[in-house]
């Protein structure tokens, strides 16, 4: 049984704002996470909001190649998915996510190993430093969660599903995952 395509049956309105709308959302919440953490750490020295403030490129950088390569693998994967070919369509979704775990492990390793001589391209003062290349390093190692959330949201409306309708799913089954 076959289901149709979304894009060639749904009411322009409609696709704009089920496909589009989570997506603003999410990239909405994204931004917001530099701004949240700011206000938390400017309470604690102006050193901390100074470190935070020179590795924010760098998680710009990992949000770049998360989103872009993520808008790639959407493309190919609606292509294939126009050409209704579905073999091809398993394999890209299926790739992605080896996609995401490599680009984790680059960041991972950056965070690993670069942190420090990072920060210290910027500022001389060893409090920064050691600010900043704690607080970087803390979001380099943690940014499997960026890249596998982000490329499971980019193949979901690939396929033209509505994200709303997997978010309760997709808490379930991480809670369960972590209990």
């Amino acid at each position: 049984m076959q289901k149709e395509n979304k894009l060639e049956t749904y009411p322009m309105l409609n696709l704009i704002l089920t496909i589009s709308g989570p997506l603003m959302v999410s990239m909405l919440v994204q931004s917001l996470y530099n701004i949240v953490d700011g206000m938390f750490v400017s309470n604690i020295t102006e050193s901390a909001l100074t470190a935070t403030s020179l590795v924010y490129p760098i998680q710009l950088l990992m949000l770049a190649v998360a989103i872009g390569t993520g808008v790639g693998v959407n493309s190919l994967l609606s292509r294939m998915l126009g050409k209704k070919d579905f073999v091809c369509v398993n394999k890209i979704a299926s790739m992605s996510l080896v996609l995401a775990l490599l680009s984790s492990l680059v960041f991972i390793v950056l965070g690993i190993f670069f942190t420090e001589f990072f920060v210290s391209l910027f500022t001389s003062s060893q409090e920064i430093i050691s600010l900043g290349s704690q607080y970087l390093r803390i979001c380099l190692i943690g940014c499997s969660g960026i890249f596998f959330s982000n490329y499971r949201r980019k193949i979901i409306t690939g396929y033209r599903q509505n994200i709303f309708k997997y978010a309760f799913t997709n808490s379930r089954s991480y809670c369960k995952y972590c209990i």
